[in-house]
């Protein structure tokens, strides 16, 4: 996080020198100095990690993404009210396959980690129907937080029981 905030530094100050006419030698040598060090500091692999205090998220410029320090890549398992076994597979691509168990039939979209969960999203046409009480039969989106899939964002900030299914990583 600290390299970013140097190169957003770095980039108002060359501007900041550039508008002001900066037209020494003294000036040119510096904003020669921080394009040299923004140059670097793109160039470098470091990796940069934040924390989100409230889901325990970290996230990086790898992709390494994680919960609870927990690698959230891998297949996980729910149920639905029809007594249907999903297994939802969260590949390293931010790809997602969601297919009902024992059958041939999938669904794929994408997914990203978000403050409040694993946000999942499915094509207009790929909308598998995972909460079967009418119009909010279809799963468009979704969210994976504390080991449930809610039907939506706002039903997962709201916690809803009518509108969760328990998941679990089986890998």
């Amino acid at each position: 996080m600290k390299n970013v905030i140097s190169i957003i530094v770095a980039c108002m100050m060359s501007l900041l020198v550039a508008s002001c006419g900066g037209s020494s030698s003294r000036d040119k040598d510096r904003i020669a100095e921080l394009e040299a060090e923004i140059a670097e500091l793109k160039s470098s692999n470091i990796t940069t990690s934040t924390t989100n205090e409230e889901t325990n998220y970290v996230s990086s410029t790898s992709s390494t993404i994680s919960q609870n320090g927990q690698s959230i890549v891998g297949t996980y398992e729910l149920t639905d009210a029809l007594n249907r076994q999903w297994l939802l597979s969260l590949k390293d691509d931010e790809t997602v396959e969601l297919s009902i168990k024992g059958t041939d039939t999938s669904f794929y979209g994408s997914w990203s980690a978000r403050e409040e969960g694993t946000w999942l999203e499915f094509g207009y046409k790929e909308n598998p129907i995972v909460f079967p009480n009418g119009n909010k039969g279809f799963i468009g989106h979704g969210l994976i937080t504390n080991g449930y899939l809610y039907s939506s964002l706002s039903e997962g900030k709201a916690k809803n029981p009518k509108q969760r299914l328990s998941i679990r990583k089986i890998k």
